[in-house]
């Protein structure tokens, strides 16, 4: 059996906490990808819904602004 360092055990430990630690960093990444996904869909719900709301407020101050007269033919 070969004679192992406690250098060579370290070495080793740091090498796997590297590979834990990009692991861990995909996983949030990928995580914060599904996030700003769903916030971008999120955004452009809210943007149709103001576009909506504006078309109805246009529609509304068009119909109050209208002026109306009172016209009597004698």
């Amino acid at each position: 059996m070969a004679d192992v360092s406690w250098a060579d055990g370290l070495s080793a430990v740091s090498a796997l906490a590297g590979v834990v630690t990009a692991f861990i960093a995909l996983r949030i990444s990928r995580t914060a990808n599904e996030a700003a996904r769903q916030s971008n869909r999120a955004a452009d719900q809210a943007n149709a819904t103001a576009d909506s709301v504006a078309e109805v407020e246009r529609e509304r101050w068009h119909h109050e602004m209208t002026p109306r007269f009172d016209v009597t033919i004698t």
